[in-house]
């Protein structure tokens, strides 16, 4: 942003706390217009007022047509939402996009803690969500990713405990450590083929997951991965994994089935195991299914010698 075009905005702020609180929310929404024509991001003075505006309490004002809403219009030609832009905006229900919209990142905590925020979709321009995004958003319960995004990073959605619906684009190569911790309502059932990573944690606490895919070549699985999602009943491992996490299904009673493709029994980091070690019901009551011609392999090699059943 120039000098200029700062002066003008910071101008208009000096005035913004003078009018009455409807005719304030209107301004906020012209700053953000403003701020998209003349810059590239949303202009961290904005920024200041927006969140002292939604942060309170009772009923939020309408903001355009949307009667007791609050809603933020983000213009066509910002490229940037900065990092900890709207972060604690309780009052913060709607994000709505311009159709023509070059946004192409969001920035860290972006979002975070926006209590009433309950869907969001994201432009097809975006390419770059920040850590923390949209993390301990609780009545978000919908969210559409963008086509070309390639990561889903750490604590992208943790603690949204009613998502219940999100795509997972074609393109998405890896999901962070605890990319959807406490994620209580999601039940996704199969990862996109192009996903080579899930980090530490990504999915613990899905209580709600009964059943999942994983690709056949994701490489890398990391640790409690699948922890305490106490509802998995079954899941498909990747066939080119040569290393799993440690403890992936810690805290999962009810898994009855793990297919495992690979002919060869990967290893688990820490020489650990993928139960806890006294969980000794799970070891009884859990089966591994394996390829023809590898149950040996599989009954002489430690951890995975600890399964009562292993079947190919």
């Amino acid at each position: 942003m120039t000098r200029n075009s700062d002066l003008i905005l910071n101008q208009l702020l000096r005035g913004l706390h003078q009018q009455p609180r409807g005719t304030k929310i209107w301004l906020i929404a012209i700053l953000i217009i403003l701020g998209s024509m003349i810059g590239d991001t949303i202009p961290c003075s904005a920024q200041k007022v927006m969140k002292q505006e939604l942060r309170r309490p009772g009923k939020a004002e309408s903001l355009g047509d949307h009667e007791g809403d609050s809603v933020i219009v983000v213009g066509a030609t910002v490229r940037e939402i900065p990092a900890y832009c709207f972060a604690g905006c309780e009052g913060l229900k709607r994000v709505e996009f311009a159709e023509d919209s070059r946004l192409t990142s969001i920035g860290a905590f972006a979002f975070t803690e926006c209590e009433s925020l309950t869907e969001i979709r994201i432009p097809e321009s975006v390419t770059s969500i920040g850590d923390g995004a949209f993390r301990g958003c609780r009545k978000l319960e919908a969210v559409i990713l963008p086509a070309r995004l390639h990561n889903i990073p750490r604590e992208a959605f943790a603690y949204c405990r009613n998502l219940k619906h999100i795509n997972l684009p074609s393109a998405l190569t890896s999901i962070g450590p605890l990319a959807f911790l406490d994620c209580r309502e999601l039940d996704i059932r199969r990862l996109p083929a192009s996903v080579a990573k899930i980090g530490n944690n990504a999915f613990g606490r899905c209580y709600s997951l009964k059943e999942m895919v994983l690709p056949r070549n994701c490489r890398s699985l990391g640790s409690y991965a699948f922890a305490d999602c106490s509802a998995l009943e079954r899941i498909v491992m990747p066939a080119n994994s040569a290393m799993l996490g440690e403890l992936l299904f810690s805290g999962c009673p009810n898994l009855r089935d793990i297919e495992e493709p690979s002919r060869v029994p990967p290893a688990i980091e820490c020489k650990s195991f993928l139960f806890e070690p006294s969980d000794t019901a799970a070891w009884r009551d859990c089966r591994i299914h394996i390829p023809a011609g590898s149950e040996s392999a599989y009954r002489n090699s430690p951890y995975w010698n600890s399964f009562n059943s292993i079947k190919e």
